[in-house]
């Protein structure tokens, strides 16, 4: 089977243009982007924020709240399933040989809800010693 070129071309140029991040470098990420972890050929899926109840901008709340980001961590053809919180306490975990890392989720929520399609998550990931 023939592939035309037009078609073997967009596909090297897409993987041409893969984020790439190093080890133990934050790096961003939005909802339905993946990075590859640059030394490892690991990568980093961002599927989703399964839960937001961060205190909105601009209002005083009793407690900041915590937002749940869900993640995929694909590496030495193992598929983890991770999720992360922005309260203290849960922006962290080990999975295989790798430490995971959420070091910030925007934006902030506002009085409207915001769409998955605008959150960007703040990842780092190192290896395990």
């Amino acid at each position: 089977m023939r592939v035309p070129v037009a078609v073997s071309l967009a596909a090297l140029i897409a993987v041409c243009k893969e984020p790439v991040a190093p080890l133990n470098t934050e790096f961003s990420v939005r909802p339905g982007g993946r990075v590859r972890i640059r030394e490892t050929g690991a990568y980093v899926v961002f599927t989703r924020v399964a839960e937001d109840s961060r205190c909105p901008a601009g209002v005083q709340c009793m407690r900041a709240g915590n937002a749940v980001v869900e993640l995929l961590l694909i590496a030495h053809g193992d598929t983890a399933r991770i999720e992360l919180g922005t309260a203290r306490g849960s922006q962290e975990t080990i999975s295989g040989d790798y430490i995971v890392r959420l070091g910030g989720l925007g934006p902030l929520p506002s009085t409207s809800p915001i769409e998955q399609s605008a959150y960007i998550a703040s990842v780092t990931v190192q290896r395990r010693d």
